[in-house]
């Protein structure tokens, strides 16, 4: 399949478990870097075309194709978005070519905290809020917009809440459970977080809307 054909459609390259950590580094900077060639053959745009996402950047985060493209995508009416668990996995160089970050709390771990606060431009007095960050909750700074903490609506809270708005007579926690897309275990946990922002309730055994 040519570049071309690939940004067509919505695809994912997975990279299965069951490769080395050489070959998915290998395999992902390939994908990256043909993309960008690709691109740089194009005219420039100031649509939003394509939409390049990139989960466990820190693979490929530092190779000069992803600072190039950190830097050129805008032009060809790209939106890149990068991913990773460890704050300090970004490198300035892309960065500060980055518009939006959305940041969620990384433990009380002194490194992570500054590498936070380095990545949104923080002052020394928020350490401790950054220390004590909820799940769902996350520090977002937008190139047109201060930092403010938001209380973010993910994936795995949205299908809860379908599931729940779904029945007209309620929902209990073994159905919850077979939601598609989420494990078992964290059915409750999420039901319960919904409870708390007033979106559902839990009323006689069942989860029902609000």
């Amino acid at each position: 399949m040519s570049v071309s054909e690939l940004l067509k459609e919505s695809y994912v390259i997975g990279l299965e478990e069951g490769l080395s950590d050489d070959t998915r580094n290998t395999v992902a900077l390939m994908a990256i870097y043909n993309i960008h060639k690709y691109l740089n053959s194009q005219p420039h745009t100031s649509a939003t075309r394509y939409a390049i996402v990139i989960d466990e950047s820190h693979r490929v985060i530092r190779s000069k194709t992803i600072v190039s493209l950190s830097r050129e995508c805008r032009a060809y009416g790209v939106s890149l978005v990068l991913s990773s668990q460890n704050p300090s996995d970004f490198p300035l160089e892309v960065s500060s070519s980055l518009s939006t970050k959305i940041i969620h709390g990384n433990g009380t771990d002194r490194k992570n905290i500054q590498a936070i606060k380095g990545l949104l431009n923080l002052p020394a007095s928020t350490d401790e809020t950054l220390a004590q960050l909820q799940k769902f909750e996350a520090y977002v700074s937008n190139a047109h917009y201060p930092p403010v903490i938001i209380d973010t609506f993910t994936f795995p809270l949205s299908q809860i809440l379908m599931a729940v708005r779904a029945s007209d007579s309620g929902v209990s926690l073994d159905q919850l459970k077979n939601t598609e897309g989420l494990w078992p275990e964290q059915c409750e946990f999420l039901a319960n977080e919904l409870c708390k922002r007033n979106m559902i309730k839990f009323d006689d055994g069942l989860y029902v809307a609000n």
